[in-house]
């Protein structure tokens, strides 16, 4: 993320291993025009992905845990997004005149699987949940920026404010261009 989104002049916050409402969050995506919770899962082999029931390998593996599939662990997300956006409406010139739901409902959740999606893969979840994607986790970066919000408009600032006061987080240092390269090439070696 930080190789495909640091040298643009748009802000990107990428939010990693937080909690919104006691619920652990893998990973968000926040930008100006969109606010992107993505669940990560690991799965080397092909499975069927639904909005009900656990998502089994062939061979018998479960992606996800065994109370949630995750179509259900990233709708939690969602949920927690929006209760947290509708509660602090106010914060943001953007969602504070809203005259109703869809903009806090407008976004769109990933589940990414490492460390790519098997081709063999068969998505069931129904064309109505339209705000779930399903991508390989080699795919993410350059999807992310297709994901927008048509309500979201956050300057800078109030992407940071969401960060900082609304989530109280704390920026990490970022990786020195030696420790992107390492990481890199133990992407590569895997593939």
């Amino acid at each position: 993320m930080e190789f495909r989104f640091g040298n643009e002049e748009k802000l990107h916050l990428v939010l990693m291993d937080y909690y919104i409402e006691n619920r652990q969050i893998d990973l968000t995506v926040l930008k100006n025009d969109g606010i992107i919770p993505i669940e990560l899962k690991e799965c080397h082999e092909p499975f069927l992905a639904s909005e009900n029931g656990d998502w089994f390998t062939p061979s018998g593996h479960i992606v996800g845990s065994k109370d949630r599939n995750p179509f259900q662990q990233v709708q939690e997300c969602r949920i927690k997004w929006f209760n947290l956006l509708k509660a602090n409406k106010h914060k943001f010139r953007c969602l504070d005149n809203a005259s109703d739901e869809r903009p806090f409902w407008y976004s769109t959740c990933i589940v990414a699987i490492s460390p790519s999606l098997h081709p063999n893969t068969t998505n069931k979840i129904s064309s109505d949940s339209w705000w779930f994607r399903l991508f390989g986790l080699d795919e993410l970066a350059k999807k992310i920026e297709f994901q927008t919000n048509k309500y979201m408009n956050f300057s800078d600032d109030e992407l940071r404010k969401i960060a900082s006061d609304l989530l109280s987080l704390k920026q990490k240092s970022h990786q020195t261009r030696k420790n992107t390269t390492e990481w890199e090439n133990k992407l590569k070696e895997r593939e």
